[in-house]
């Protein structure tokens, strides 16, 4: 049975997590396949809106009135996520502290977009939903939106899981053994790119053996008789760097790198 994944979008009446509210809830649930179904409900918060929400999701009091306690709907909510991988933009510093504070049960493995890609991407400069899918040709409709903006974070995690599969097998399988013994709840992804990476062709040709598709990312051997590198010939390698703007494009010559390298 393939592995599915809920993407997951919250709004709330504010950020602290402890005291705000939910007031809409969106979850699309996935497999790298396709979309599995959808869960969209508005929720009651038993308060008025800030003027600042109202204006920013355009959910009115109006819409609320007739919504449903979190109460009322946080079973709903745990059964459409049982069983997958939370996807979600700042899923762990907001979403997942967010059910946790309404007490509403969720998986461990959380897939962060906005954490993996500033993993992937160190050059995008700005992580927020709406930066990330306008530099990735993601459309994003209905922005602070709950369904909206987990459909666009479902998007964002397809498009980071091919831009994984770029990097090399090596680097892939040693990401995902860095990342093994962590607490990280997202540290599953690098692993899951690097097994898929190995089942799936690359420019036709067929894809590279592995000795088991469950067998664990394996440890970089180091040579038993190291060959010294002279020292200029390491510096001749790091003043190169410059050159190629196609390999590093934001390359920036300093001074203490040569030191540090030197030394």
């Amino acid at each position: 049975m393939p592995q599915t994944y809920v993407a997951l979008d919250l709004e709330t009446t504010g950020l602290d997590t402890e005291n705000d509210s939910i007031i809409e809830v969106g979850a699309v649930r996935f497999s790298l396949d396709g979309k599995i179904d959808e869960f969209s409900t508005l929720v009651n918060p038993g308060k008025s809106l800030a003027p600042i929400v109202q204006r920013l999701t355009g959910i009115t009091d109006r819409d609320l009135a007739t919504a449903p306690p979190i109460e009322a709907v946080a079973s709903d909510i745990e059964q459409f996520l049982s069983g997958s991988i939370l996807v979600g933009h700042n899923a762990c510093g907001f979403d997942a502290p967010m059910l946790d504070a309404h007490r509403i049960q969720r998986p461990f493995a959380i897939y962060d977009t906005q954490q993996i890609a500033e993993v992937l991407l160190p050059a995008a400069g700005h992580y927020g939903l709406a930066d990330l899918t306008s530099s990735l040709s993601i459309v994003l409709d209905g922005h602070h939106r709950a369904l909206a903006d987990a459909e666009a974070s479902r998007q964002l995690f397809l498009a980071l899981i091919e831009k994984a599969m770029e990097l090399p097998s090596e680097t892939l399988s040693q990401i995902g053994q860095w990342l093994t013994p962590t607490a990280l709840p997202w540290r599953g992804f690098f692993r899951e790119a690097w097994e898929l990476r190995g089942s799936r062709p690359s420019n036709g040709r067929p894809p590279r053996a592995r000795a088991s598709e469950s067998s664990p990312p394996v440890r970089s051997s180091r040579a038993t008789d190291p060959v010294p590198v002279p020292v200029e010939q390491s510096l001749e390698i790091l003043r190169s760097a410059s050159a190629r703007t196609d390999v590093f494009e934001a390359f920036e010559e300093r001074s203490q790198q040569v030191q540090m390298l030197s030394a």
